[in-house]
């Protein structure tokens, strides 16, 4: 089948402002680029800083990708995070009465047909890998919390419900941030899964785990995240975007 994806976003049961969204695009038939992200900072009627991240970053790769070749892919992605985030700053900076809080989570992979990646981190979305029926989460979250958790000041069954689980440490808009920024190799018929909080607060591994064992189509597969994050309360917005390595 070749490089593939499929995406879908729901506002969720609780929220009036969707500020969650995904991407996925193939540069030049060889990379595969999916994304998701959280914005922060919107009002009714404004820019929506997650769609603002995504366009962005999708124009900027596809103008200057020009291979496959996975340390050029890395280097362009550093390149366009460094860009995208000082847009969301100028944001802030024009109109600080609209766009005061104007900022972003992002979680990016690219894959190319060697089954190669890149993938670079910032904020609470994550990438998580669906291999041999176990879901790993292959992305930290840059959150109090978490530093809480690293500090081993609370545990891994605190964190899920820690106060400071939402309080970034990380995100684009802000006047310098460092993206988490990794390579790897997939398998033959992994699973690449990127959600933003409304679905990994919804939903644990195991029931995530239970879809991917229960459907071999990325539609279905997203389709029944984001039913099963609303059907157990959808209290924020919920964007899913899957990759089948079935080659």
């Amino acid at each position: 089948m070749g490089l593939n994806y499929y995406g879908h976003s729901d506002i969720g049961k609780q929220m009036e402002i969707m500020e969650d969204a995904f991407i996925g695009f193939i540069v030049n038939d060889s990379v595969l680029f999916v994304a998701v992200a959280d914005g922060l900072g919107a009002r009714k009627g404004t820019d929506v800083a997650s769609y603002v991240v995504l366009d962005e970053f999708k124009r900027y790769m596809t103008a200057h990708i020009k291979s496959d070749n996975m340390e050029e892919v890395e280097q362009e992605i550093q390149k366009a995070i460094y860009m995208i985030n000082r847009i969301l700053f100028n944001y802030q900076r024009s109109n600080p009465e609209l766009y005061g809080n104007f900022s972003s989570t992002f979680t990016a992979v690219a894959i190319n047909n060697r089954r190669e990646i890149v993938f670079a981190h910032i904020g609470n979305s994550r990438f998580y890998l669906f291999r041999q029926g176990k879901l790993f989460q292959m992305t930290k979250d840059d959150t109090r919390a978490q530093e809480l958790l690293d500090k081993k000041e609370i545990d891994e069954i605190e964190y899920p419900l820690h106060p400071d689980r939402g309080v970034l440490t990380k995100y684009l808009g802000m006047p310098e941030v460092e993206p988490f920024i990794s390579k790897g190799a997939l398998q033959t018929n992994d699973v690449v899964l990127l959600v933003t909080n409304g679905v990994y607060e919804m939903l644990n591994n195991e029931q995530i785990e239970q879809i991917f064992m229960n459907t071999e189509s990325s539609k279905q597969a997203c389709e029944w995240i984001v039913e099963g994050a609303n059907e157990v309360g959808g209290v924020d917005n919920i964007a899913v975007v899957i990759s089948y390595i079935n080659f």
